[in-house]
């Protein structure tokens, strides 16, 4: 069941100026719909969840709203993974609106840093989440009380408690490499569950797969024949295949420098695969975009497999590897909205 339960929260500013801003944006929403955006200092909650915090950052270069908090999402109840909302008073647009972007990050273990740049798609909200064991999220050890916590199907549950700690049902779905695993499994898993269970995880409006492989052990094979054309160098490869921009973009480095160890990389996925023999095409989302780079180590022998999935639209950035978004935006944007705006 889910519920509305009001949130403590604190409003941080680096100075006065985009106070103002976002006071007077507060004003004109009133203005114009008779009531303040609420959903900035509230969040919905339901039994076993808990709201951890929420935080209100307004950055002096846009004063653009955005909403940080925790939420509960392993079976014990003592792990958090932390989440911003870009544009909270957008979170629960109506329909004909432009829905939120929901983004899952890749690694695993590589925090949602380096796509902070996707809260530029528009004026829609955006949610980004740092994944258990990465970033700002809480790290436990692996463990057998943890183990059906660090794996697909406990990443899965824990999508669906931020889904549900924020109150989302319409929303897109998007996934960078490892998140668009992950993606891909909250859709699979929500198709069956909409037709076997009383507790139903809401379907995206759209899915975007970006990056991402259907099988572990295939793009393990492709990046070490890229890897050996590059005469075993990985700062070649890295360069060709993975981020062609010199230095790395500094969201990249930050990510990095706070990507998890306790699940990290393709070792804590070997042997995955996407089981596309039991999907429920029928609930399936009607639209479906594959986002392919040129010299990515992801290539598109590693995507094709995805391109039976229902609806399915494939398109290729040019003169990009793996960190498309960073390293030939404007192509990616205009992609990446077309498709949202088309599926809104």
């Amino acid at each position: 069941m889910r519920g509305v339960s009001p949130l403590p929260r604190t409003v941080r500013t680096s100075n006065f100026w985009p106070m103002c801003c976002f006071l007077q944006s507060l004003r004109r929403s009133e203005a114009e719909t008779g009531r303040l955006p609420s959903k900035v200092a509230c969040a919905p909650f339901r039994p076993g969840l808990t709201i951890i915090g929420c935080l209100v950052l307004l950055p002096s270069a846009y004063c653009t709203p955005i909403v940080e908090g925790r939420v509960s999402v392993t079976k014990c109840g003592q792990h958090a993974c932390w989440y911003r909302v870009v544009r909270p008073a957008l979170l629960h647009a109506g329909i004909g609106t432009a829905a939120p972007l929901v983004v899952c990050h890749g690694g695993p273990g590589v925090p949602s840093d380096y796509l902070f740049d996707l809260s530029k798609v528009g004026n829609r909200a955006v949610v980004f989440y740092d994944q258990l064991g990465a970033g700002r999220s809480d790290s436990p050890p692996l463990d057998a009380q943890t183990a059906d916590e660090y794996c697909p199907a406990g990443f899965v549950r824990h999508l669906d408690a931020v889904l549900s700690a924020l109150g989302l049902a319409r929303f897109h779905l998007y996934g960078q490499s490892w998140g668009g695993i992950l993606a891909f499994e909250y859709v699979r898993t929500a198709c069956l569950t909409s037709s076997k269970s009383t507790q139903q995880l809401p379907l995206p409006l759209s899915l975007t797969l970006s990056n991402t492989p259907s099988s572990v052990a295939l793009v393990e094979a492709e990046a070490a024949r890229l890897l050996d054309a590059c005469g075993g160098d990985p700062n070649a490869f890295s360069l060709a295949h993975t981020c062609r921009v010199v230095p790395p973009p500094a969201l990249l480095a930050d990510a990095y420098a706070h990507a998890g160890t306790v699940w990290r990389g393709t070792a804590a996925i070997s042997g995955w695969e996407a089981d596309l023999s039991q999907l429920d095409r029928k609930r399936w989302p009607l639209h479906t975009l594959l986002m392919t780079a040129e010299a990515d180590f992801v290539t598109p022998a590693c995507m094709r497999a995805w391109e039976t999935l229902p609806g399915c639209r494939t398109v290729q950035i040019a003169g990009a590897s793996h960190h498309a978004l960073l390293e030939e935006p404007e192509q990616y944007f205009r992609l990446l909205v077309e498709h949202l705006e088309e599926c809104d």
